[in-house]
């Protein structure tokens, strides 16, 4: 859990609360994303039994699920480039 983590959902957690504070307009997608994964992360490493369950979550999921969370990831990557190219 700790790799996990650390390695994958920190840094990009940090990087988004530290140098994205945006709270109007459609910035604020990203801001939110970005509190959202360090409550995520902040969690995951003061309970590790809470982010052990979250990663056994994942087995046995469905196609159908993994396809509507990459939908939203690029949902979220769209509305990012447009507020990039609107501003």
């Amino acid at each position: 859990v700790v790799f996990r983590t650390f390695a994958l959902e920190l840094w990009p957690a940090l990087l988004i609360v530290v140098f994205h504070q945006v709270w109007e307009g459609p910035g604020v997608v990203l801001t939110i994303y970005g509190w959202l994964l360090l409550t995520k992360v902040t969690l995951s490493l003061l309970a590790p039994k809470l982010g052990l369950r979250s990663l056994g979550m994942a087995e046995g999921t469905s196609d159908a699920k993994w396809a509507l969370a990459g939908v939203v990831l690029i949902a979220l990557g769209g509305t990012c480039i447009w507020a990039l190219l609107s501003s």
